[in-house]
């Protein structure tokens, strides 16, 4: 039975969303680690469990002008809990889009049945006429792949996302209303020169103190090394997430972001990439 995808923007999620999403996080999200047992006294294996209020405050902050919060769930039919949802900050970066997805979670038992991919694919008609940039962190790579498939050209050509998150990763993410994304420290060989001594083959990763049990990503590697996958962010440190940018490319017809002279126009990634060169320079 296909679930019911629903969108809501802004003001229009309620309290009420808010708690169904936490209550889904708490139950389905994942469990704390060893390193999570020894800095925070919490008990190895035991769900991470989040309360509405810190869920608000975390993935819902106060915005800039221009900033908007989205949540993308899905419910089965005749039914009033969702078995996933994603949520997801627009804001602007030096007047270009970005997109951040800021959490996404899919109940255990509706897993590898298309439903990320679902409520992906709902976020990105409601925001690809921007031609944004669309940012993630997550320590499962399966939710990296899925954001690669369908914002991107699939995980087996990341190229171009790697080259887009080494140029472009710090100050987007500087930028992003989210404190656990703009707070978070770049780690990886795309980012530093040459290997880390401690961690040799970190690619592409936040270090965001997030101490999840690493067992459900090596499993998901796994299944994505036996289907001839060659995965490119590299290792995952603890506390760390996997990190990518990618570049949604799409002729621009929207007021709202481009003055009238400019509608129709395409946006050529080497713009991005010459105004983030000026700022640094």
């Amino acid at each position: 039975m296909a679930p019911i995808i629903e969108s809501f923007v802004g003001s229009d999620i309620t309290d009420e969303m808010i708690s169904q999403a936490a209550s889904l996080f708490s139950s389905h999200y994942g469990v704390w680690g060893t390193v999570a047992a020894e800095k925070m006294r919490v008990k190895e294996g035991s769900r991470i469990k989040i309360s509405p209020k810190k869920l608000k405050a975390d993935i819902l902050p106060s915005l800039p002008f221009g900033a908007q919060h989205t949540l993308i769930r899905a419910l089965l039919p005749n039914t009033t809990s969702p078995i996933a949802h994603v949520f997801a900050t627009s804001y602007l970066h030096q007047k270009r889009p970005v997109l951040w997805l800021t959490q996404l979670v899919v109940h255990s038992s509706h897993r590898n049945q298309g439903t990320a991919k679902a409520l992906l694919t709902k976020l990105k008609e409601a925001y690809e006429h921007e031609g944004p940039v669309v940012g993630a962190l997550s320590s499962n790579p399966f939710t990296i792949a899925a954001v690669l498939r369908v914002f991107g050209q699939g995980i087996e050509e990341a190229d171009e996302v790697l080259a887009t998150t080494r140029r472009h990763a710090k100050e987007v993410m500087a930028s992003c209303p989210a404190t656990y994304v703009n707070s978070s420290k770049l780690r990886g060989s795309l980012f530093e020169s040459g290997e880390d001594e401690n961690e040799p083959g970190v690619v592409s990763c936040g270090d965001t103190g997030f101490w999840v049990d690493h067992q459900e990503p090596e499993r998901a590697l796994r299944v994505l090394e036996e289907k001839g996958v060659k995965w490119p962010l590299g290792k995952l440190p603890q506390g760390c997430e996997f990190l990518v940018l990618v570049l949604v490319r799409r002729m621009q017809r929207i007021e709202t972001i481009q003055p009238p002279m400019l509608q129709g126009y395409e946006w050529n990634p080497e713009m991005m990439d010459s105004v983030g060169k000026s700022a640094s320079s």
